[in-house]
């Protein structure tokens, strides 16, 4: 049964949710000393399309993956106000990490379908809807 695990990160921010899609089919991420921006590529009733950016694109570096293989985990740090890194696992490898791994380090594992949050200036938080 698809669960949620999480949020990690702070409680500032407003609250965004994808739900629970299909297949995720990549991510946009951008950061500096922490993840200060995100949005996820997903397919929901045979339609791909992109999420809203939740945080923002100020970032001075930017990534974008776009993968057909299934997201199997997410590791990163985070401090009491923010994500402060991010990585992927994927059945082809790890894309990250994006940020600094300063902070006390998270995981969840298991086919992740969505996500959910917080966010402002930047990914205050970030938790994982899995189907086991």
């Amino acid at each position: 049964m698809v669960h949620k695990e999480g949020p990690w990160g702070g409680t500032g921010g407003t609250p965004f949710d994808t739900k629970a899609a299909q297949q995720i089919l990549g991510f946009e991420v951008w950061y500096d000393d922490c993840v200060t921006g995100i949005r996820f590529k997903y397919q929901q009733d045979d339609e791909i399309k992109w999420s809203k950016v939740f945080g923002s694109t100020s970032g001075g570096r930017h990534d974008k993956v776009q993968t057909t293989n299934t997201i199997t985990g997410i590791h990163g740090t985070e401090s009491t106000e923010v994500v402060q890194s991010l990585s992927f696992v994927t059945s082809a490898g790890t894309y990250g990490p994006y940020g600094s791994k300063h902070g006390n380090p998270f995981d969840a594992t298991g086919v992740i379908v969505g996500f959910f949050g917080r966010s402002s200036e930047q990914l205050d938080a970030i938790g994982v809807w899995i189907d086991p």
